[in-house]
C-alpha cells in the first residue's frame, strides 16, 4: 500500500512538473542547478523552498539526492522516465500529439476514442504539444508508431512522389 500511495505521489508531483515547466529546462534554474560554483546545499535550500509544501517527504529526498549526486539537471528526464513506467504499471496508455491549434473538447473525446480502439486499452493520456510548423493537421505517437495527418506531412508525401526534396 505504501508503494502504490508514492507511486501516486510521485506521478502528480511528475505530472504537475512537467505541465508547469518546473524543470531544469527552465533556463533560469536550469543555470542555476548546473553552475558549480553554487554549494549543494544552496540548491537543496532552493528546492527546499520551492517544492516543500507541494510534494510528499519522499519525492523531498530524491530531489535531495539528485542534488547530491549531481544529477538534478537530468530532472526532466528521470521525470518522463517515471512517469513511462508508472503509466505502463497502471495500464494508461500515453499518446502524444502535435497539432496547430489547441482541439476542442469533441475533438479530443473523438481522438482518445479512435486511439483507445487502435491501442485497445481502456484508458489513454494525450500530452498535447502545439507545433505551427506542421502547417495544419496533427501528428499522434503512441509508443513507435507515429500517424502523420499533417499538411506539412501531406506535402513530404507528395514532394517523395515527384522526387523532389524539402
Amino acid at each position: 500500500m505504501k508503494f502504490c500511495l508514492c507511486l501516486v505521489c510521485c506521478r502528480d508531483f511528475f505530472n504537475i512538473m512537467l505541465k508547469q515547466s518546473i524543470t531544469v529546462s527552465n533556463k533560469s534554474l536550469g543555470l542555476f542547478f548546473d553552475n558549480p560554483i553554487i554549494a549543494n546545499q544552496d540548491k537543496k535550500n532552493l528546492i527546499s523552498k520551492v517544492f516543500a509544501e507541494h510534494v510528499s517527504s519522499t519525492v523531498l529526498d530524491f530531489l535531495m539526492v539528485l542534488v547530491d549526486r549531481g544529477r538534478i539537471k537530468l530532472l526532466r528526464n528521470v521525470a518522463e522516465k517515471y512517469l513511462e513506467l508508472a503509466y505502463k504499471l497502471s495500464s494508461i496508455t500515453v499518446a502524444k500529439v502535435q497539432t496547430v491549434q489547441s482541439f476542442s473538447p469533441d475533438q479530443e473525446v473523438a481522438l482518445i476514442a479512435k486511439i483507445k480502439a487502435m491501442t485497445q486499452s481502456d484508458e489513454v493520456k494525450l500530452i498535447v504539444e502545439i507545433d505551427e510548423g506542421l502547417l495544419g493537421g496533427f501528428t499522434v505517437q503512441v509508443d513507435s508508431k507515429i500517424i502523420d495527418a499533417s499538411l506539412k506531412g501531406k506535402i513530404r508525401q507528395v514532394a517523395s512522389h515527384l522526387d523532389v526534396i524539402i
